[in-house]
């Protein structure tokens, strides 16, 4: 690979993975520096790296020109003959490097507008980059009806989906086993030992349903611009999660207390609204949560009268940068945060600022001034997602919530068909 050499050019960095998807600035499987031209080119030779027919190359490189860095990201070869001829990578053109606030992994991106994490599905990559949660859903801060298995997610087409299923319709359970059995899920757990394996006693029914979630488990970042280019789930009492999540819990691992963002969801129910309020699957919602008290104090709604949210895909985003949070859902923008004085604890009512002081040694936009990292899932029935009206079987506050919901199986599981479930095309971050 090589560029030719024109005056001012000081480097030339590449960065490269065979047949894996890499982004700036993740350091690739190869990587080199070319410090002088030799016959007027700058030229990066792996002498040793033997390439096979279809082959693909996936690989970024980095310039400095005059004393400023310049970055071509998402670039591909792949391997389509093989002879004597010398393929040439030219640099395309590029812009100037704008100065970048995100870091990632703790360590600067070079570029705003730079691409650092980009997932197209065609595969689920597992060893570097996701970890299927397999877990019963016991410390989730919602409480939802499920466990996270692994057989629950799956790429087709270049696509992530999440399908969830009952888990009376597994091998070896049936409707009494919800009463009376186990659930063992010790064989790659994913969770702390309380959820890897439970009992069913009493009202206490094991998870009724079967879902699954990824997290992003090797990139984390602060500040940037994610978007998500997914179809929501339909069927009663479903909730996608498209959520930004702390990796390091700066500022304590109660829930919430080091924030979360919801990205974007939408109730699965086609139909549930209350005299003139809708809260179906046309109404979308999501925010910052800070502060398990006032959970909902910052979660903002965006309605529609045409059409759900699950119907088609669409493209969710979020802007976060050391100023403000900006939620979009194709190129519109339905929400924003600013800090003001007190910070982002100080958008919240005054009751609830008791936990200003854990965020004191932060800058205002804390929590949300450390990394986090991306979490893709989908959920059923919990204690704060949907409001106790009539046609709900469980009351949140009710101690046989999980009962109930299950015990109103016949009325929600025929609204599962082929729309139960979370399709996600791509997952994409970049520097701001």
């Amino acid at each position: 690979m090589s560029i030719p050499d024109t005056p001012g050019i000081g480097l030339m960095a590449i960065q490269l993975n065979l047949n894996r998807k890499i982004a700036s600035p993740i350091v690739g499987e190869y990587s080199g520096e070319v410090l002088s031209p030799v016959n007027g080119r700058w030229t990066y030779d792996l002498p040793d790296l033997e390439l096979k027919m279809d082959d693909v190359i996936n690989y970024y490189i980095f310039v400095s020109f005059n004393g400023k860095g310049y970055l071509k990201d998402d670039l591909t070869f792949k391997v389509s003959k093989f002879d004597n001829e010398m393929q040439e990578t030219t640099l395309p053109s590029v812009q100037e490097c704008r100065p970048s606030v995100t870091t990632v992994l703790g360590k600067p991106a070079r570029c705003a507008g730079d691409t650092v994490f980009y997932d197209d599905f065609e595969s689920l990559d597992t060893a570097y980059v996701w970890q299927t949660e397999h877990k019963i859903a016991l410390d989730h801060p919602e409480y939802p009806f499920i466990s996270y298995q692994r057989s629950a997610v799956e790429v087709q087409k270049g696509n992530l989906i999440i399908k969830p299923r009952l888990q009376q319709t597994e091998p070896s359970f049936n409707a009494d086993s919800m009463y009376s059995g186990a659930l063992n899920l010790n064989d790659w757990c994913t969770g702390p030992p309380m959820t890897c394996e439970m009992s069913a006693s009493g009202v206490n029914v094991l998870p009724p349903v079967l879902s699954g979630r990824v997290t992003n488990k090797n990139f984390t970042f602060r500040y940037g611009t994610v978007e998500i280019r997914a179809k929501l789930p339909q069927g009663d009492w479903l909730y996608p999660e498209l959520l930004l999540v702390p990796f390091t819990h700066k500022y304590g691992v109660a829930p919430y207390a080091s924030g979360l963002i919801k990205i974007a969801t939408a109730r699965g129910n086609l139909n549930l609204s209350s005299s003139s309020q809708d809260y179906g699957n046309k109404v979308l919602y999501g925010g910052p949560i800070l502060e398990r008290r006032c959970r909902d104090a910052l979660q903002r709604t965006h309605a529609v009268t045409t059409e759900e949210w699950g119907k088609d895909f669409h493209t969710y985003s979020l802007k976060w940068t050391p100023d403000l949070i900006v939620l979009k859902v194709d190129g519109i923008e339905w929400s924003r945060y600013s800090p003001g004085d007190k910070g982002m604890v100080g958008l919240l009512p005054e009751s609830c600022q008791t936990s200003a002081v854990r965020y004191q040694a932060g800058t205002k936009m804390a929590p949300f001034d450390q990394e986090f990292t991306l979490s893709l899932g989908l959920a059923a029935g919990g204690v704060t997602e949907f409001p106790d009206l009539p046609q709900k079987p469980w009351r949140d506050s009710a101690s046989k919530a999980k009962l109930h919901f299950w015990q109103a199986l016949d009325s929600w599981y025929q609204t599962w068909g082929q729309n139960a479930r979370l399709v996600v095309n791509y997952v994409k971050v970049t520097a701001v």
